[in-house]
């Protein structure tokens, strides 16, 4: 065998490899696009930008249990530097949000969506990113810690006050605030998952 023929073979062997980490990240990491950008297209951007980097640098992936943090993280500072580059204003617009909706849904429902959206992207990129990771994409306090690069006191506190704010934006009494913080949590949830359906 040649050193051609070696190099297709740990070629074919690395994407076997990726792939078979990455099928059971797929759902989890699509739904954090989802949940993070502003329009359907740049969310689609950050997945592939996403994928392309983590498969470039796969090499340097020491742990294959680390993946799911290793991937996150990629996508998280791809989506950092777009916010900077871009300048982004946390300006929301409904044209926007009818890109976003799940059109099968009820009026009503298309109207929570475009609130909670409207919400979540007036919320500091710090708590939006905890927020969407921990609920949306279901990951654990730990591995947003390591994707953040921060304590885990702060990954709880952002999640928290994204759940608050998110609370007070959507104009929840603070004396029903304990039950209707977890109840927004749970419809912020429930509708970014659903609107995740079919994104490719």
């Amino acid at each position: 065998m040649n050193e051609k023929d070696l190099k297709s073979d740990d070629g074919k062997e690395k994407q076997i490899q990726f792939m078979t980490l990455y099928n059971g990240c797929h759902v989890r990491l699509s739904r954090f696009c989802r949940a993070v950008c502003r329009n359907n297209e740049d969310a689609k951007d950050l997945l592939s930008e996403t994928v392309l980097r983590a498969y470039e640098h796969f090499e340097t992936l020491r742990k294959p249990e680390s993946f799911l943090s290793f991937l996150f993280g990629i996508a998280s500072r791809i989506h950092r530097k777009k916010i900077r580059r871009l300048k982004f204003s946390g300006i929301f617009s409904q044209e926007q949000a009818e890109r976003r909706i799940d059109h099968s849904a009820n009026p009503e429902q298309k109207l929570e969506v475009v609130l909670l959206f409207e919400a979540m992207n007036k919320l500091p990129a710090a708590q939006q990113e905890a927020l969407a990771l921990f609920e949306i994409s279901g990951l654990s306090l730990k591995e947003i810690q390591e994707i953040q690069q921060c304590s885990l006191s702060a990954v709880k506190a952002r999640i928290a006050r994204a759940r608050q704010k998110l609370a007070m934006m959507l104009h929840v009494k603070d004396a029903e605030m304990p039950s209707n913080v977890e109840k927004v949590s749970t419809m912020v949830t429930d509708k970014l998952k659903i609107m995740t359906v079919n994104f490719f």
